[in-house]
């Protein structure tokens, strides 16, 4: 079921003009690229499936990045997961195959499901000015709505959430120029908590960002400016690394403690080395040398 989730995403990247990796299971399966648009998609048969843990390291990977992490399943729980309509799996955007594909051909949802129900979007200046145009009075549109003036008042100078049953009421009288669409594709970047092994410390020593990760397949993501290095630590390489930091146009790097890994492909500088080095443009050098 999820190898044929998987191809069918794949197939749907593909159509709509991204460059496609696919790696099961990690913390994501599926990369896709298109220009600065960078997808990082879990496929889950059950949404709720998904860890906390699992969720806040996409999260926080993607975001360090500068790509959007998604998860696309079919249902939460015994629930199918509604066409149309972003669940939320632990902040991480959540659609069904059908949905996805309506994003990508640029058809992106108004509905959001929480645990507080389902809701839209209402974008306070666009309310205001359509109203003005229209020649709307507070009292009429609350009339109409079945809600207070005082409530009118608040959508029009503030992003409010509406049911989806308020929404259908705004929609026949002003079409769907006041709501706010959930664009899935540009998903916002969680605060990264500086990496605590020894490699991430030398990496903040020497001027980069720097996390640790556990379930993707390299140990450290490093950040200086447009500069990213995927880091593998130990004496072997990930097969699927080099594709990978292709794809998203980031460095790799290799940092063994014994035997140097036999991927000639992949830069590898051996930890002593890679301690001692004084200054980012040392290590940036050595990159570019490779």
């Amino acid at each position: 079921m999820k190898d044929q989730l998987c191809e069918q995403i794949g197939v749907l990247l593909l159509r709509r003009g991204f460059s496609v990796k696919c790696l099961p299971r990690r913390w994501f399966d599926i990369i896709g690229r298109r220009n600065s648009t960078v997808l990082f998609i879990k496929v889950l048969h059950d949404a709720n499936s998904i860890s906390p843990e699992l969720a806040e390291e996409m999260r926080q990977l993607a975001g360090f990045i500068g790509g959007s992490p998604l998860i696309v399943a079919e249902k939460a729980g015994e629930q199918r997961v509604d066409d149309g309509v972003v669940h939320s799996r632990f902040g991480v955007y959540t659609v069904n195959v059908q949905t996805f594909s309506d994003c990508l051909a640029g058809r992106l949802p108004l509905i959001m499901r929480s645990q507080a129900g389902a809701t839209v979007s209402v974008v306070g200046s666009q309310l205001s000015k359509s109203m003005d145009s229209r020649g709307y009075s507070l009292s009429e549109v609350s009339r109409r709505m079945g809600v207070s003036r005082q409530m009118v008042a608040r959508y029009r100078v503030s992003r409010s959430q509406v049911s989806v049953r308020k929404a259908e009421i705004m929609h026949s009288i002003f079409g769907g120029e006041v709501f706010e669409r959930v664009d899935i594709l540009s998903g916002k970047a969680d605060e990264q908590r500086p990496g605590e092994s020894q490699v991430a410390r030398k990496y903040e020593a020497l001027g980069f960002r720097a996390i640790d990760t556990r379930k993707a397949p390299f140990d450290i993501v490093a950040k200086l400016e447009k500069e990213i290095i995927l880091t593998g630590v130990g004496d072997k390489a990930d097969q699927s690394l080099a594709s990978l930091t292709h794809l998203i146009g980031a460095d790799n790097l290799i940092i063994y403690e014994h035997k140097k890994p036999g991927d000639k492909d992949i830069p590898a500088i051996k930890k002593a080395e890679f301690l001692d080095m004084q200054t980012a443009r040392e290590l940036i050098s050595f990159l570019r040398e490779f």
